[in-house]
């Protein structure tokens, strides 16, 4: 069996760009010594993205507790979850099986996971929300990170499907609309950052632990906590539509669809990865 450096260089250092995230770069520290212990049970990744996906839906169940223990670890196994997004990469790359249907079931654990967060918050809250409107803002709050990641497929799958309907117009270039730049402070960004990251499922997850922590000390010290499980759910339900239709405003004002076509199917730049998996 191969050592762990070995590992790293075999899996990990074919992706550089792991690295410009600092949730990531933890992440992909200690993966490597999951994707060892996978390897060692001769699991294929697509076992590992399974697992993941199970990860999650525990996670969801246990968040739905008073227990501010099981909370938090909880919240710990949606962490785990990314963890295991990236092990299965990892043992794809070391047997040399990846697919394309590795890459759609990945891709598909990332709805499972956000269904499992949301849906946990909901369930838990149900006790705390005592009207219909509150219940019905719960409802669409579980939508929210289901939409979002829905703005990303939808537009690589229109994207496909205009190439497949134009398929003879292979050197066709669809007209681009010059995009205005925008310049915008440092500290603007980190507000618009923090109103805004509830609502990327990337982000939200860390949120609550830290949360769910600071509710488990405080208890130790009788000390009363805000409920920020129901919090988080109606601040989602309220402000999420918003966030969705700016999103999309976003994409059409930017010509984000036709830069996409362009760059998978006229352009000859190497792609940049994480950077153009998204619109």
């Amino acid at each position: 069996m191969k050592s762990i450096n070995e590992l790293r260089r075999i899996c990990q250092n074919t992706r550089p760009s792991i690295w410009n995230d600092f949730q990531n770069k933890f992440y992909y520290q200690i993966s490597i010594y999951f994707t060892y212990i996978f390897i060692i049970l001769r699991l294929k990744a697509n076992d590992v993205t399974l697992f993941s996906g199970f990860v999650s839906i525990i996670g969801g169940i246990l968040i739905i507790s008073e227990n501010k223990s099981l909370t938090l670890i909880g919240f710990l196994l949606f962490h785990l979850f990314a963890v295991l997004d990236m092990c299965d990469g990892e043992v794809a790359r070391y047997n040399k099986e990846s697919s394309i249907n590795g890459h759609f079931l990945d891709w598909f654990m990332h709805y499972i996971t956000s269904f499992a967060m949301l849906s946990g918050l909901f369930i838990y809250s149900l006790n705390f929300l005592n009207n219909n409107i509150l219940i019905f803002i719960g409802l669409i709050a579980i939508c929210i990170p289901l939409f979002d990641k829905s703005i990303t497929s939808s537009g690589w799958t229109v994207i496909v499907w205009t190439r497949l309907r134009k398929f003879n117009d292979k050197n066709k270039i669809i007209s681009e609309k010059k995009e205005t730049k925008q310049t915008i402070s440092l500290i603007k960004k980190r507000l618009l950052f923090l109103l805004i990251h509830p609502f990327m499922e990337h982000w939200i997850k860390l949120s609550l632990l830290i949360l769910s922590l600071i509710d488990l000390i405080l208890e130790l010290f009788n000390l009363n906590f805000l409920n920020y499980k129901v919090l988080i759910l109606i601040y989602i339900g309220i402000l999420g539509p918003i966030y969705i239709i700016v999103k999309i405003k976003n994409l059409f004002n930017k010509n984000s669809l036709n830069d996409g076509y362009n760059r998978l199917f006229i352009s000859k730049r190497k792609p940049i990865l994480p950077k153009d998996d998204f619109l």
